[in-house]
């Protein structure tokens, strides 16, 4: 995996702020405040749009960054933060109507603040900014479809609801623990190197 490096300056030099992903980006983060005001007024089919265009604007930014070269530091950070403040905002209006949402968002916010932690704790000690991995991606694809069903079918059974609910968990338990390992473990070995580097000096 090819990492870029997070210098101090750079994050918002023009080169990393004026980008086609980083715009869409920012667009989806403009579209949570219209799902939210079009999903309370009881349009599901014009909410389930919104989402649509959101998600499609997200698989398109990352192909987009790739095929252009415009993979950025400040790109890995900001598309991660759209898509965690959209889920958020979905799932807490699904939480209006749905009771097993609110312990799908207890476990969803557990997770991010998690990893939010760790991967400020991974920028701290390795410079670096990650790329999603793809039980991360599995994880946002499942919470996505999830949200989307009970977008489109209101009148969903409680009991096919929980079950839902229940395997989005498992999976935003799972890449949790996955990121954890992982960000621990390259915590573990920037902390190696320094030590070797001041021993060295």
């Amino acid at each position: 995996m090819k990492y870029q490096q997070a210098g101090k300056n750079s994050w918002f030099s023009r080169e990393q702020v004026l980008t086609i992903p980083n715009m869409l980006s920012l667009f989806r983060i403009i579209l949570i405040p219209v799902f939210i005001v079009i999903y309370t007024s009881d349009n599901t089919e014009l909410a389930f749009a919104v989402l649509l265009i959101s998600t499609l604007s997200d698989v398109f930014d990352g192909y987009i960054a790739r095929s252009l070269g415009q993979v950025t530091d400040l790109g890995k950070v900001l598309d991660p933060i759209a898509d965690k403040l959209t889920h958020a905002a979905v799932i807490i209006c699904l939480m209006l109507r749905f009771k097993w949402m609110r312990i799908l968002f207890a476990v969803f916010a557990a997770k991010e603040l998690s990893m939010l932690v760790l991967g400020l704790l991974v920028i701290r000690y390795t410079g670096r900014v990650y790329s999603a991995k793809w039980y991360g991606k599995l994880c946002t694809t499942v919470t996505v479809a999830v949200m989307a069903v009970h977008i489109i079918f209101p009148a969903i059974s409680p009991t096919l609801s929980m079950w839902l609910c229940i395997a989005d968990m498992i999976l935003m338990l799972n890449a949790l623990i996955q990121y954890a390992v992982y960000d621990i473990k390259e915590i573990a070995k920037a902390a190696q190197i320094s030590k070797v580097q001041t021993k060295s000096c």
